[in-house]
């Protein structure tokens, strides 16, 4: 085993026995389940470098899913049905995005379309974790073909929250990259595209530059 992974992992584990502390001392169902949802992305991020933690993402994926009745949501999505519905609906995405198949892709970026999800969410949409929502949505898209709605997505992703700045300079780089994807994939087909959408990748890197120097003055 490597040796970052060795010293990386001791603060992996310290995290974990943090949360699982938490979820004993709180009594509300809803901080529990919060706990819950630190502890799915805690392992969907450390899955990434031990396979086995997997089977662990799935299982807490699978108890926010039951305990906000999030398959409810999916099944008639409308206002009341999708409150307090957000950060399940961004761990479903994240785990789709990294786990998922084409055709999960299709139904995710068919049924979340950024109308729908204004009208469901309402004020909620304005905020904290919809950039990262539409940031997968946006990738979905893209991979799948879809270049107008990727794009789309991205550009309502970096307007969520207004105030925050550095989550908008996180984004940039990654729509960025979206575009390069693109690029090498049109080179196939029609290589007249490619210079088009390297030259919006580089505008997103320009403007992440701007904005991070800005952030700092």
């Amino acid at each position: 085993m490597p040796l970052w992974h060795r010293f990386v992992g001791q603060y992996f584990k310290q995290a974990e026995t943090f949360f699982f502390k938490a979820k004993e001392e709180f009594v509300s169902p809803r901080d529990k389940q919060r706990q819950n949802v630190y502890l799915f992305h805690l392992y969907f991020d450390w899955a990434r470098q031990e396979e086995r933690y997997w089977a662990q993402v799935k299982r807490f994926l699978k108890a926010i899913k039951t305990a906000l009745q999030f398959e409810t949501f999916l099944n008639n999505p409308t206002r009341e049905t999708a409150k307090y519905k957000q950060f399940v609906l961004h761990a479903h995405l994240k785990y789709l995005w990294e786990r998922g198949t084409a055709a999960d892709w299709q139904r995710a970026v068919s049924q979340f379309s950024i109308v729908n999800l204004q009208d469901w969410f309402e004020k909620a949409e304005k905020e904290h974790p919809f950039e990262l929502i539409y940031m997968y949505l946006g990738c979905m898209a893209q991979k799948l073909g879809f270049a107008e709605q990727a794009e789309t997505y991205f550009q309502r992703a970096v307007c969520i929250p207004e105030d925050s700045a550095n989550l908008q300079i996180m984004l940039l780089p990654i729509w960025a990259q979206v575009h390069c994807r693109a690029a090498l994939q049109v080179l196939q087909t029609n290589s007249s595209l490619a210079p088009k959408h390297l030259k919006k990748a580089r505008q997103l890197l320009n403007q992440m530059k701007q904005k991070r120097a800005y952030s700092v003055v």
